[in-house]
């Protein structure tokens, strides 16, 4: 068992010591990782501004889990536990976050015709490819199942526990954005392998993370990403939590 732990905290560094030299134009910026979040690392020291440098378009959550993230156009919003949207302040900060500079590489109209989900969507206009793919659809949405969970106070329990806790809420005939990232598999001490998204209607009033979508007329906007950098909380439950586990079922659970 020590021996899988080391093998998966060098796998983790190194990742992070080769795509984590430094910012780079049109890359992915993340602000600490996806297996701290499971173990319950909630307060980071990254703030909304801090983080808008990094980019305009992406996804994470608050300190004290306080709700779902969207960053969309350069604004940062919160989804809380009423599944209303709230503009965050320049000082509020993040545990963990994900943005970029959204550029699209190709853009794809879809119509109407058919009842398919978005997995299905996705899996039928976005080919598997070893980038990061950062995805947008937007336009109208025939259902959308999203979440959001309540905000924890210390000490805080595992994401795991906090998740059976969520809100649900399903909206109809909605127009909005559903946005995230597709990222690989060889990423998932990182971040959460395949498809991860938000969602935020038109006018900026409700969203969550997404359960379950079927969109109607939208655009798929896709920007393939060949870079990524890595920034890692300095202080706090960050640096005594035990990251090396394998996390994967555990993730599913979480995300689905």
């Amino acid at each position: 068992m020590m021996a899988k732990r080391r093998v998966l905290l060098g796998s983790l560094l190194l990742v992070v010591f080769l795509i984590g030299c430094g910012p780079q134009a049109d890359g992915l910026y993340q602000y600490s990782t996806i297996n701290s979040l499971l173990e319950g690392v909630y307060d980071g020291e990254l703030t909304c501004s801090q983080l808008l440098t990094h980019g305009d378009f992406g996804l994470g959550t608050f300190n004290g889990l306080d709700g779902e993230m969207v960053v969309v156009d350069g604004k940062v919003y919160k989804i809380k536990t009423d599944g209303d949207a709230y503009e965050m302040p320049a000082d509020e900060k993040t545990p963990f976050a994900v943005v970029t500079f959204f550029e699209p590489d190709s853009i794809v109209e879809i119509e109407s015709n058919n009842d398919w989900t978005l997995e299905k969507l996705l899996a039928r206009n976005v080919p598997p490819s070893n980038l990061i793919q950062a995805i947008r659809v937007e336009g109208t949405f025939k259902y959308i199942k999203v979440r959001s969970v309540p905000r924890q106070t210390s000490p805080y329990a595992r994401l795991i526990e906090v998740v059976k806790h969520q809100s649900v809420f399903e909206l109809r005939n909605v127009r909005g954005t559903v946005l995230g990232f597709s990222l690989p598999a060889y990423m998932k001490a990182l971040n959460v392998p395949g498809y991860h998204f938000h969602f935020i209607t038109d006018d900026s009033t409700q969203g969550g993370h997404v359960l379950l979508c079927r969109p109607g007329d939208v655009l798929l906007k896709v920007d393939k990403i060949a870079r990524i950098h890595v920034d890692l909380p300095q202080s706090g439950d960050f640096l005594k939590a035990d990251l090396n586990e394998e996390k994967a079922d555990e993730l599913h659970k979480v995300e689905k």
